[in-house]
């Protein structure tokens, strides 16, 4: 049926979007962008990060908006310093995802050090086909 909407619940929090995909390394059709950003976030954080526990969502919304979560379930670094290196990932990962969609900005939508997750949303608009 048209226009109906879908869900996810990544830690409690709840996405909806028109279409949403999850990829992580072992995804074949996983946009390579989409790949880069979780192979960049594994070797900038290597304490826990691995491909097992770190994953992307593409959510796309019905007005061409795009968010893509990245996820990691097992995240513990919070304190001042890691979070300077969390925003420097954030800048990285906003390049990295240029080609993939018009980014607009990056967020922490959940870093939560005693359930040691975390969820970085870069959101942007899809290309315009010329």
């Amino acid at each position: 049926m048209e226009g109906e909407l879908a869900a996810v619940k990544v830690f409690g929090k709840e996405y909806i979007g028109k279409e949403i995909r999850r990829y992580d390394l072992k995804s074949k059709d996983a946009p390579r962008e989409i790949v880069h950003l979780i192979s960049e976030f594994i070797s900038t954080f290597e304490d826990h990060p691995s491909p097992e526990n770190t994953y992307a969502y593409v959510i796309r919304d019905v007005d061409g908006d795009v968010d893509v979560l990245l996820c990691c379930e097992h995240f513990e670094e919070d304190d001042a310093v890691s979070l300077a290196r969390i925003a420097a990932f954030m800048f990285r990962g906003e390049r990295i995802l240029e080609k993939f969609m018009v980014v607009v900005g990056s967020y922490i939508d959940l870093l939560d050090g005693v359930w040691e997750k975390i969820i970085i949303r870069f959101s942007g608009e899809e290309w315009e086909e010329e």
